[in-house]
């Protein structure tokens, strides 16, 4: 039996999710140091895998772990980057080069 394709999974949080947050908890933003993405995990992950692709540091056969968190200084330009990286390991798992 052929296996699931893998696929990049990504999750984060924003600067602006984080900031909506502190304001709704009556806290303000300010006074935290909120970086541009936060609570970072991209991996690549089979398809059929749908707990791997829901949960945050679970790794198991079939979810890698990349990146995670803490990340601190995440900028756009980084994340473009980890994506690219998490993209060719994606490719190569499904082309069994790896």
């Amino acid at each position: 039996m052929k296996k699931a394709k893998w696929i990049v999974d990504s999750k984060f949080t924003t600067k602006k999710e984080y900031e909506e947050f502190y304001k709704k908890s009556g806290k303000d933003p300010g006074d935290y140091h909120i970086d541009d993405f936060n609570e970072i995990e991209i991996s690549v992950v089979r398809e059929s895998d749908k707990h791997g692709q829901k949960s945050y540091g679970w790794r198991g056969d079939n979810k890698i772990i990349l990146f995670d968190s803490p990340a601190y200084d995440v900028t756009q330009k980084d994340m473009d980057w980890y994506q690219k990286v998490a993209e060719t390991i994606c490719n190569a798992l499904n082309h069994e080069k790896l």
